[in-house]
């Protein structure tokens, strides 16, 4: 079930998280203005921003934004799922029952492939294929 008495269920894909900060573009307060959402990410998402942030080979500014994604994660009461395994094959296998926010073009179209749900950000747009939004 995508929605539920608190809103949109949504996913929030690790690209998504990140631009957020790597771009300037709020995205959540892009989806808020619109629709009544919850947001999720996964224990795989988590583990992804965590490995950003404490990778020394990585530029100080791109484990910063993950450093502040995480944090942002708590002010927006993101809920874990406690899922492990492959990110894009988990957030495919949920694209039934939420909405995966994902600026990743090929997981776009897998998602579409397994009659999943997803939103993107084209051109400061949200975009989704969610049939009742």
């Amino acid at each position: 079930m995508v929605e539920n008495k608190n809103g949109m269920r949504i996913i929030l894909d690790t690209n998504a998280i990140m631009a957020i900060f790597n771009y300037g573009i709020d995205i959540i307060d892009l989806i808020n203005k619109k629709y009544k959402a919850e947001y999720y990410v996964t224990k795989s998402i988590l583990n992804e921003l965590k490995a950003i942030a404490n990778d020394p080979k990585r530029k100080g500014r791109y484990r910063r934004n993950a450093k502040l994604a995480l944090q942002y994660l708590k002010i927006i009461n993101a809920q874990i799922l406690n899922l492990d395994g492959k990110t894009d094959e988990i957030l495919k296998d949920l694209s039934k029952d939420f909405v995966i926010l994902t600026l990743d073009k090929d997981l776009k179209r897998e998602i579409i492939k397994k009659g999943g749900f997803y939103m993107e950000l084209r051109g400061g747009k949200l975009y989704t294929n969610y049939p009742d939004l």
